[in-house]
């Protein structure tokens, strides 16, 4: 009928704190012979997930899903960074769509 959607749009967002850690080996030589050493380096970021969910209202079942992620740690570039995002999931928006 007139005044009814015919889809929903729904998004969900999450942040979670993401830990890489990084072995460098290094070897050298000594009086003893070969020895080796090695040093663990950890960076700590935030990585944020976008979804963006099609429903269909009549029905009320998923008709697409579209996902992104990234790195959020600047939160002077993070709106920038969520409007890109929405484009990039847009792009396949509608399914089977060519660019």
């Amino acid at each position: 009928g007139a005044g009814r959607p015919d889809l929903f749009v729904v998004y969900h967002t999450a942040v979670q704190r993401k830990i890489d850690r990084t072995y460098i080996d290094t070897w050298g030589y000594g009086r003893r012979g070969r020895w080796r050493r090695g040093t663990v380096r950890v960076d700590s970021y935030r990585e944020g997930t976008l979804i963006v969910d099609i429903i269909d209202a009549e029905r009320r079942e998923l008709v697409w899903r579209g996902v992104a992620t990234g790195v959020v740690n600047d939160p002077e570039r993070a709106e920038k960074k969520m409007l890109d995002a929405i484009e990039r999931i847009f792009e396949a928006f509608p399914p089977g769509a060519t660019s």
